[in-house]
This record gives structure tokens, C-alpha cells and sequence, in this order.
């Protein structure tokens, strides 16, 4: 599992929101404080695989597995919204990504959902690991200095897959974009240079700060999203810079 927004948004939760001898599998159970790495926290993000589905009247329960332990997620159903006879519910073994916050009912934690996206780019997945890795590094030593950043960057070796198939590295994304439409490069620079959480920024707020029509915007996100340079977060609307 990982932090979303280090400064109090979607908050930290690493292997240290895990106990392995907890009922239930690797996460707390419901005696225990709800620390982190980060106090207090209780709104988390993570992704993981679906173990089972369990429907009902009121709400849909997954049972899902992070790498770490098994937690329940539960989905509440609106009983005022209109049913859609084609959505159907993610199935089992398929990959979603959570935000919810950590509740308690009956003394056993589950994940009450915010957002419950399917996960559709597998190099989230992995992304998400590094995420949880940093950001359980950030908290338990600090932020990294100015030398280690310098000495982390550069090289052309990766982990993720770009969509010719081959591995991708940390200037891949440049050589991408200049291949792009115009406004796909100013929507690209301007996700890159903006001050911004992970929550990245809203299909709206790029417009605004182009000052171009909405629909030129999506078109351009179709294009970085279909090329993997940047990825949606919070919903399919807000998106931030893929960099690794």
C-alpha cells in the first residue's frame, strides 16, 4: 500500500500499516492505533488484486491483496443513482486501484471506497510499488538531499514497458513528446512545471491556464496517456507526470 500526498491528503500506509499475525492477513486489525509511518493517518491508496467479490443490497465487498495481506474493500451502493444494466463489476484476479479511508466495524478494519478505479496500464502496478517504497523511505529517513536526487538521475534502464514493447527509461519521455501535437507538448509542460500534488491537475485547471477549449485538452491527454508519460489519479480527469 501507499501514501497519497505527503503532507495530509490520501496519507501513508507501507508495510507499517501491516501486522502478519493480525486475523485477516498483513493489515491492522481492529485493536490496534491505526498508526503509520505517518501519525494519524486514516485516508489511503493502494492497489491490489481482487481475491473475491462478494455483492449485496447495500453495498459490493472486494477482498483484496496488496503483495502484503488481504484487506476487505467496500463499495456502498448509491440507492438514488440510476442502474446501469452494462457496468459490470471488476471480476476476480483483476487489479484495481483504492482510495478510502480505514474504518472499523465489529473490530475488523476494512476500507470504506472513495474512488474504485480498475486498473487498466499495468506499469501502475509497478509504479505503485516504487510509490509505497519511497514514500515509507521518505517518512522513516527523510527526504532524500540534493546530492542523492543527482545521483539517482540519468540512465536509460527501467522497469516499465513502453508501447513499442521495449524497456523505457527516464529520457524516454522527452523524445516521446516532441512527436506530439503542440498541445499535447503545453498540456505535458505544463503537468511538468506546475506546482502540484500527486493529485496532478484537472482536465479544467490545464484549460484554464491554457486558456484553450476542454475537448483539445482531452484529445491531448489521450495522446500522453496512450504514449505512458502521464497517468490519471484521483479520476480519469486529473493527470500527473509519469517520471522514473
Amino acid at each position: 500500500m501507499a501514501n497519497y500526498g505527503y503532507q495530509g491528503a490520501y496519507s501513508t500506509t507501507t508495510y507499517g500499516n501491516q501486522n502478519a499475525a493480525a486475523e485477516g492477513g498483513g493489515f491492522m486489525n481492529g485493536s490496534q492505533s491505526g498508526s503509520q509511518d505517518s501519525p494519524g493517518g486514516t485516508k489511503i491508496t493502494f492497489v491490489g488484486q481482487i481475491n473475491s467479490v462478494s455483492s449485496q443490497a447495500t453495498n459490493t465487498t472486494y477482498k483484496l491483496d496488496d503483495g502484503t495481506g488481504l484487506i476487505e474493500v467496500k463499495q456502498w451502493i448509491d440507492a438514488d443513482a440510476i442502474a446501469d444494466s452494462t457496468n459490470q463489476l471488476p471480476k476476480e484476479g483483476e487489479y484495481l486501484r483504492v482510495w478510502g479511508r480505514i474504518k472499523a466495524f465489529n473490530n475488523k478494519r476494512h476500507i470504506a471506497v472513495h474512488v474504485l478505479r480498475p486498473i487498466t496500464n499495468f506499469n501502475e502496478i509497478s509504479c505503485h510499488l516504487l510509490e509505497a517504497t519511497a514514500v515509507h523511505l521518505y517518512f522513516t529517513r527523510g527526504p532524500p538531499t540534493g546530492a542523492e536526487v543527482k545521483a539517482e538521475g540519468g540512465g536509460d534502464g527501467g522497469m516499465f514497458v513502453d508501447s513499442n514493447g521495449g524497456a523505457a527509461g527516464g529520457s524516454s519521455n522527452a523524445s516521446k513528446v516532441t512527436r506530439m501535437s503542440p498541445i499535447a507538448r503545453k498540456v505535458y509542460e505544463l503537468l511538468k512545471s506546475s506546482t502540484q500534488s500527486n493529485e496532478g491537475l484537472h482536465v479544467n485547471v490545464i484549460a484554464q491556464q491554457l486558456h484553450v477549449p476542454a475537448n483539445d485538452v482531452y484529445k491531448a491527454g489521450d495522446e500522453l496517456l496512450g504514449e505512458g508519460v502521464i497517468f490519471t489519479t484521483v479520476d480519469d480527469e486529473t493527470w500527473a507526470v509519469l517520471e522514473y
